[in-house]
Formats: C-alpha cells, structure tokens, sequence
C-alpha cells in the first residue's frame, strides 16, 4: 500500500484501495447490518484524501435519495458503539499493513 500523504484516492495503490474500502464495509456490515452502504470521497476546501461511509437503511429519513438531500420521511434513528467499531477496525488493520 501507498505510504505517505495524498490527497488523490489513485495515489493509494490498487491493494490499498480496495482493502481500505473492504474492510470498512465488513466491520460496519458486521455490527449495524445495514441495508447499503455509500462512499463519498470528498476534500474540496484543503485538499487532502478522506472518505464519508455512509450506513443506510431503507427506513433511513432519505433512502433511496442521498443523505444531503430534503428529507422524505421521518427516519428511525440508529447508534453505532463507537468503542465497538474501532475494535473491530483495530482487529482487521493488519489486513491493510499487508496489502
């Protein structure tokens, strides 16, 4: 994997790219079980390389519609145990230092 600063997602290497996507997705599928999950990659106002994730679910406020947009329902709200996720995340870095 790319070592170092970028703020270009094609300055990670082709392994890094993919691993870093995959694992997010499987820790995040693994404990909240969403319907879909979005990836914006974003970093307009002080160029640099960082990801929104997105977990939806289909009786999310906006589904299928982005989360940026005029809401379309009242949505039920859900909570992520933060502490839960970065152990999870923790657990599978040494996927990404391999890749």
């Amino acid at each position: 994997m790319t070592t170092g600063f970028t703020i270009w997602f094609t300055g990670l290497s082709g392994a890094g790219k993919s691993t870093i996507s995959a694992i997010v997705e499987q820790a995040l599928r693994a404990l909240i079980h969403p319907d879909k999950i979005n990836l914006a990659a974003l970093g307009n106002q002080v160029p640099h390389l960082h990801w929104h994730v997105i977990p939806r679910f289909a009786d999310d406020a906006h589904f299928p519609d982005p989360i940026w947009v005029a809401r379309k329902r009242d949505g039920r709200n859900r909570s992520v145990d933060g502490e839960a996720l970065i152990r999870e995340l923790a657990r599978r870095l040494p996927e990404i230092e391999n890749a």
